[in-house]
């Protein structure tokens, strides 16, 4: 879904994603022994867009800004990177007709994450969440129509 550009200059629009992350879900440590387990995440973000294009030009420079949440739609009880995100972007648009360009840009999505460890002894067991932001760097490219 999209809203007309007031201008050629700003947009705004929302959009829907998927994609898979292979996460950590916990650790357990025993003595000096440390154990992680690893699982795939199916998720689902969906987000609210800002982009503003510097000029009006056949390669126009341009900067986007997303905020949402990250669903994890996936079957696992686990689910570690869910939540909110947001994610700056830069990039260029490259106009090939006027209803038609390719775009590239690269951004940096920051996506809250969280999992639980366990500290097993011979007397205790401590269990800990733990819920932080991760940092990846994302490209994007494609055609818009």
């Amino acid at each position: 879904m999209t809203v007309p550009r007031v201008n050629p200059y700003f947009f705004a629009g929302a959009g829907v994603g998927f994609k898979y992350f292979d996460t950590l879900y916990y650790t357990s440590y025993s003595g000096t022994e440390t154990y992680n387990s690893y699982d795939g995440k199916y998720l689902m973000p969906i987000w609210l867009r800002l982009k503003a294009n510097f000029t009006d030009t056949r390669i126009s420079p341009y900067a986007i800004f997303d905020c949402g949440w990250t669903f994890d739609v996936g079957k696992n009880e686990y689910t570690t990177a869910k939540g909110p995100f947001i994610e700056p972007q830069l990039g260029l648009d490259f106009k090939l007709e006027d209803d038609m360009a390719l775009y590239c840009s690269v951004g940096y999505n920051l996506q809250r994450y969280q999992y639980t460890s366990y500290n097993i002894s011979s007397s205790s067991l401590d269990i800990c969440g733990h819920i932080y932001y991760i940092g990846t760097i994302s490209f994007h490219f494609g055609v818009k129509f």
